[in-house]
């Protein structure tokens, strides 16, 4: 993981695919790459738009690792809400 200051506090963002919880499968740690980022360039965005559609387009991108599923998708919430601070639920 790696760990960076965002608008509203410190957070770590996951950097492998089994911390991304993603697929198992060929290209899944590249994907977990750069899904990770994505998370740094949303949880420093300027606007909570930003942020969102930053972090939205880089888990439909790696759709076919799975990052559109529950558990990555939470997860990009959960460190969102910790990085720029308020609710991220359901916004992904």
């Amino acid at each position: 993981m790696a760990t960076i200051e965002g608008t509203s506090g410190v957070v770590r963002i996951p950097t492998t695919a089994r911390e991304w919880q993603l697929y198992d499968m060929r290209g899944a740690e590249a994907a977990a790459l750069r899904l990770a980022e994505a998370a740094e360039a949303a949880v420093r965005a300027p606007t909570r738009s930003d942020a969102i559609g930053l972090m939205r387009a880089a888990l439909a991108r790696e759709i076919a690792f799975g990052a559109r599923d529950t558990e990555p998708r939470q997860l990009a919430e959960e460190l969102l809400g910790r990085g720029r601070g308020g609710d991220f639920a359901w916004s992904l």
